[in-house]
């Protein structure tokens, strides 16, 4: 199913991702200049002239034309281009919808609110005149999918599932794909932000069709809240590689990642210039990992050498500041947990700097703010670790959605997103897992 979540990518990522001069020569054959030679089978909306991103995305996918049913590469804020089409090899209708791929997607990835999945469910049909029977519209019923008040997830997320559920229902596309392929089964899938929309889409898509499957590739880590996780783990399956970023990216994670941050600043006498320049020098070409914000803990709470020093050279010595532990009272090392209340970024003054003010205007209140829900990767999580050196398999374990709260810094940690380098992991890992190949096709 990862073929569909890229080929719904279009023509830029395949042509990014397959430099060679015969694969643009395969994506050149498929491509109708100027429509010429269009074919009707497919409703496509919003592609480019010479229909470039559904010729990559044939390309992708191996299937043909006439697999395809509707196409839309439509994008604006909360709606997202995705694809309805038949994969005979799987005998499967796959509903694949694309990741974050232009600034509006990037501003449906920043709505990180939470909010409660609810829908416009189908009104009920009359099976003698064919009409609804409910005489209240269906855009005023509104049913909620999770029970209970503390099931929440992404708002950016649950506006694009949303539109892409309208769509199917308002097109009928399902029902004319089921009565086109009465064998066939339902699957939703799709990369990033992709991924995280299609679980919502599945969810919502689950009353109707109960044997619906959903397969979603380095999905973000805001996706549903831990009391909707047993929910999602019944027919969500979720593909994480290595040091991936947006699957750890929460908003508790990166306050998590900011004190840190700010620790290891603080407990370190070097020069600042000289932590960022060997930092980024580290963490752009260095292969060893870097270390954990659980190292980084252990370093602080008992004085080893300076987690900094440590990383970054071997030679100096870590001497304990004397107002350390006022220092480390200051930023709220006392409590591990986060305070959802405070912002993410502040203009904080520690009591060490306060250049000449009162103790009051050195340590402001903090503004009030509304309460944030942890949020988590859907379904089952399958973590597929790279290896480390040529020739190696990779390692492939089911997690636990505890195993991603935390961003690991690394050099990895983008291009392990990536859906190519997905892909290619997964293929190595198929010869580990006879099982994992299955998401690939």
């Amino acid at each position: 199913m990862l073929d569909f979540a890229i080929g719904v990518y279009g023509w830029p990522t395949y042509t990014l991702n397959n430099c060679s001069c015969s694969a643009q020569c395969d994506l050149l054959r498929r491509v109708k200049c100027c429509r010429g030679c269009h074919c009707d089978q497919a409703l496509i909306l919003k592609d480019n002239c010479c229909l470039c991103n559904t010729a990559a995305l044939l390309q992708t996918t191996s299937i043909s034309e006439k697999d395809l049913f509707y196409v839309s590469f439509r994008n604006r804020i909360y709606e997202i281009p995705f694809i309805a089409c038949a994969d005979p090899i799987s005998k499967s209708i796959v509903i694949a919808i694309r990741g974050t791929s232009s600034l509006r997607d990037i501003i449906t990835d920043l709505v990180a609110a939470d909010d409660v999945l609810t829908y416009h469910p189908p009104a009920p049909i009359d099976l003698h005149d064919g009409q609804p029977t409910s005489e209240q519209p269906t855009s005023n019923r509104r049913s909620r999918i999770l029970s209970g008040d503390d099931a929440r997830v992404h708002r950016g997320m649950l506006h694009s599932a949303r539109f892409v559920y309208h769509t199917l229902d308002r097109q009928k596309i399902l029902e004319d794909m089921f009565v086109l392929y009465p064998d066939y089964q339902l699957v939703v899938t799709g990369h990033s932000l992709g991924g995280g929309v299609a679980t919502l889409v599945a969810l919502m898509l689950r009353p109707q069709f109960p044997q619906v499957r959903c397969f979603t590739f380095s999905p973000p880590g805001c996706v549903v809240s831990i009391e909707a996780i047993p929910t999602t783990e019944q027919f969500v399956c979720s593909v994480v590689m290595g040091d991936d970023l947006v699957t750890r990216l929460t908003y508790q994670s990166m306050h998590r990642l900011k004190k840190n941050i700010i620790d290891v600043i603080i407990h370190s006498e070097q020069a600042k210039y000289e932590i960022l320049l060997k930092g980024c020098f580290k963490l752009l070409c260095d292969k060893r990992p870097i270390q954990s914000a659980e190292q980084i803990d252990a370093d602080l709470e008992a004085p080893p050498p300076d987690p900094i020093n440590a990383i970054l050279s071997s030679d100096s010595e870590w001497s304990p500041q004397p107002n350390s532990a006022a220092v480390a009272a200051a930023i709220g090392r006392q409590s591990s947990t986060v305070n959802d209340l405070a912002p993410l970024i502040v203009n904080r003054t520690s009591s060490v700097s306060s250049y000449g003010t009162d103790e009051e205007t050195a340590n402001p209140t903090l503004p009030p703010m509304m309460s944030r829900a942890q949020l988590y990767p859907p379904g089952r999580i399958m973590l597929i670790t790279p290896p480390v050196e040529d020739g190696d398999r990779p390692i492939v374990e089911w997690v636990t959605h505890r195993r991603l709260t935390e961003i690991k810094l690394s050099n990895r940690m983008i291009s392990d997103h990536l859906p190519y380098n997905v892909r290619e992991a997964l293929r190595l890992a198929s010869a580990t897992v006879s099982d994992t190949w299955d998401l690939v096709v």
